[in-house]
């Protein structure tokens, strides 16, 4: 069931409007963070012509594990790495241990493979934090939780913000269900009310076998919370994929549609991140 992810990354960049033969692109998914290394994953669209034997020959026809794949910010430069990486699919990614992000830095990354290149530039904005979270049992909704998280913004900058979370013990981060705000909504007083959900839709991808079927955690659940400032670019991004993994949970909705990019001459996203990351268990 977990291979289901892959699949569903692959056609959030694949256009189903025209039935005509499209080729395959590149498709490139990334980030940096401040103070973080690069991180990178690249692999071939999957297109509606193509015949499917199986999922695991979706993984092994498309995952790319000899590409260049190179980040560069102020007078540096890097080649990245390849490894294997069976958290995520597909199960290969870049990364480079000579280049750490900073905020208020830019960065591009060009990856090349089989005559193709992409490339895409980024920026990672000041770092951000909750002034608090809140944690409510509900009690109508026996072992569910309700968590809220509170933000001041009053700045006159225009400020973007995506949430993750991932439960103790796993690696990956995934977009909590409507996770995904601007200053737009603060208050008068610049307090931006961000409720956190779990994003159950993914879930029932991963086959997590979750007691929970809502929105909400569980009691007794340990949950990292990770709040990162990104620009409008990733924002915009980040929007469109919360918006496909929220249709995603209803039978008679569709799940395709051409996801925002700012990879040219492909597919994908490249995003810098300013986190702030809290651990909570939830009693």
């Amino acid at each position: 069931m977990k291979y289901f992810i892959y699949i569903f990354l692959l056609l959030c960049f694949v256009a189903c409007s025209e039935p005509e033969f499209i080729h395959p692109e590149l498709v490139l998914e990334g980030w940096i963070e401040d103070n973080g290394h690069p991180f990178v994953l690249i692999h071939n669209s999957y297109t509606a012509s193509e015949d499917v034997d199986s999922v695991h020959n979706i993984i092994e026809n498309k995952t790319i594990f000899w590409g260049k794949v190179t980040v560069s910010g102020d007078e540096v430069s890097d080649v990245m790495t390849g490894k294997l990486d069976t958290t995520y699919l597909p199960p290969y990614h870049y990364s480079s241990v000579d280049i750490k992000g900073e905020s208020g830095k830019t960065y591009e990354v060009v990856a090349e493979y089989g005559g193709q290149k992409v490339y895409a530039i980024t920026t990672i904005p000041d770092r951000v934090g909750f002034d608090s979270i809140s944690v409510e049992l509900l009690n109508d909704k026996k072992g569910n939780v309700r968590l809220k998280g509170f933000l001041i913004d009053n700045d006159e900058c225009d400020n973007y913000y995506v949430l993750f979370y991932r439960y103790r013990g796993e690696k990956q981060y995934i977009n909590c269900f409507l996770g995904v705000v601007s200053d737009i909504e603060a208050d008068e007083n610049g307090l931006i009310q961000i409720p956190i959900y779990n994003n159950f839709s993914i879930h029932k991808l991963k086959n997590r076998g979750d007691k929970n079927n809502s929105r909400y955690f569980n009691e007794q659940d340990t949950v990292d919370l990770k709040l990162s400032a990104v620009d409008k670019t990733s924002y915009d991004i980040w929007k469109d994929i919360s918006a496909l993994s929220s249709s995603s949970s209803f039978p008679f909705l569709p799940i395709y549609k051409n996801v925002k990019t700012n990879i040219v001459g492909g597919k994908g996203y490249w995003c810098g991140y300013a986190s702030s990351v809290y651990s909570l268990v939830l009693d």
